[in-house]
């Protein structure tokens, strides 16, 4: 019979990864792979955003189709959420083991990351949104009954404007919100 705690004896067992290169290393490597799957998943949203958007905007006897192809955005939803989860697993255990601690982030928090990728993947599916077949009216060639949009319409048209600029905002806030509590980390650390 042993006088060890088990606990004690398997952090005995586990090499100390704080300060090293490897998790340094591992950490960047699965905090940008989280980057690029919460980008991917931003994308295939503003994908299905647009489908929403241009059914709204365009009549029944309009154009509906997008040039984000519906497999893309098939693929992307359900792959940049498991790769999100995944990958920000990771990120946190190379993280935490990084800086010896389980209530710290080195580089920054998950939340951050996961704006920075919404925000590019927004961004670059909003660059491939179809225009309306006319700006204020949904057209109808069959009976000639045109219909001017209401708020609804407006907004969803104009989304290809604020949408990625309120998650650009939330990133710039989150970002701030890092390096205030970062100095004031320091601060109270010189105390």
């Amino acid at each position: 019979m042993s006088l060890i705690d088990p606990r004690e004896a398997e952090l005995r067992k586990k090499p100390d990864y704080r300060g090293s290169s490897v998790a340094l290393t591992a950490t960047l490597l699965s905090g940008l792979g989280a980057l690029l799957a919460v980008a991917v998943l931003g994308f295939g949203a503003g994908g299905l955003f647009d489908q929403v958007r241009v059914m709204s905007v365009n009549s029944v006897f309009g154009n509906w189709e997008t040039h984000i192809p519906v497999a893309a955005r098939g693929l992307a939803i359900p792959l940049g959420i498991l790769g999100t989860i995944l990958l920000l697993g990771l990120y946190s255990k190379w993280n935490h083991r990084y800086t010896g601690r389980s209530d710290h982030f080195a580089i920054l928090g998950p939340l951050t990351i996961v704006l920075i990728g919404l925000t590019l993947g927004v961004w670059a599916s909003t660059t491939m949104w179809v225009e309306p077949d006319a700006v204020g009216v949904a057209l109808d060639p069959k009976f000639g009954d045109d219909e001017p949009w209401d708020a609804g319409a407006w907004i969803l048209y104009t989304a290809k404007w604020w949408l990625p600029g309120i998650l650009a905002v939330l990133t710039v806030l989150s970002l701030v919100a890092r390096f205030i509590g970062l100095r004031a980390r320091k601060r109270d650390a010189a105390r």
